[in-house]
């Protein structure tokens, strides 16, 4: 190619310059395997969610049958209740209260230990202290419950 100097005109040969391609960033093996590890524990993070989800989904539908089908007997539905709650939670056991407006009272157990077994069916009943965290709940509960 060519082109008129700028010094007297004349032409001068002026060199073929081309545009350098940007060189592509290969990433390192560790970056690629970083990147695909995190995909795979997005997709693993999904189906986790949709697991968890689908085992809500029945245990909800197991206490709506029952209740459907026997909505006189409040026990089955409470015992029903804990223990989806206990094995969704992945806990050991579970118990579940009943607020009358001045104390908790038992309504269920499941897979209690013997040891809080004996203990819980010698006080049914929970009065909360002043002080303590339900004990300051209390008056929530009451104004809440309308009691």
């Amino acid at each position: 190619m060519t082109g008129r100097s700028k010094a007297g005109g004349k032409s001068a040969k002026r060199a073929n310059r081309k545009t350098p391609k940007p060189k592509r960033r290969v990433g390192s093996p560790a970056v690629a395997r970083t990147s695909a590890k995190g995909k795979v524990d997005d997709v693993q993070q999904l189906i986790d969610e949709r697991d968890e989800a689908l085992e809500q989904q029945t245990a909800t539908t197991e206490v709506l049958k029952l209740i459907s089908s026997s909505p006189d007997d409040l026990q089955a539905v409470f015992t029903t209740i804990l223990k989806n709650a206990v094995r969704i939670c992945d806990a050991v056991f579970g118990e579940l209260y009943r607020w009358d407006g001045e104390a908790f009272q038992l309504a269920s157990m499941y897979d209690t230990p013997r040891l809080f077994l004996e203990e819980r069916k010698s006080a049914q009943l929970i009065r909360p202290r002043p002080n303590s965290i339900t004990g300051r709940m209390s008056p929530m509960l009451r104004s809440n419950l309308g009691i």
